[in-house]
């Protein structure tokens, strides 16, 4: 719940009472159990309404995001392109090479998913992971 609104429903609740704090105490003290009995009540019920929702329309934006993994890439000696993960971690790790960079890159993609489906044809756990491509310092 927000915490403006529940500065709200206090305060309605604050200028209640003193409402009554001039009629007599007794009734004042009736009130106040009443009235915290249904507060709690009312509260509960926005609390259970709220969270229904956030798990309808929040499933997605509370779902683990992907690890975010560089992909490095470098050039070789003989002037040919690689491409490799930097996360030693892991059970896996994936490459690609080519004579120029997008083919190294594709390479490298077509090669994580080589690794993706083995991994479902053997049931074996695997980490999916999100690429961000780095270009080697030597590169540069």
């Amino acid at each position: 719940m927000k915490k403006g609104t529940l500065i709200l429903i206090v305060g309605i609740f604050v200028a209640t009472a003193l409402i009554y704090l001039a009629i007599d105490t007794v009734s004042l003290m009736k009130f106040v159990l009443v009235t915290c009995g249904e507060l709690l009540l009312v509260m509960s019920v926005i609390n259970a309404f709220y969270n229904r929702i956030k798990e309808e329309l929040g499933a997605e934006e509370e779902s683990n995001p992907l690890r975010q993994v560089n992909a490095i890439i470098e050039q070789a000696d003989d002037g040919n392109y690689s491409v490799f993960m930097d996360a030693d971690d892991m059970d896996y790790l994936v490459t690609g090479t080519g004579k120029s960079v997008k083919e190294a890159i594709n390479a490298f993609k077509e090669n994580y998913e080589d690794i993706k489906r083995w991994h479902t044809k053997y049931s074996k756990e695997f980490e999916e992971v999100e690429f961000k491509y780095v270009i080697s310092k030597d590169l540069i």
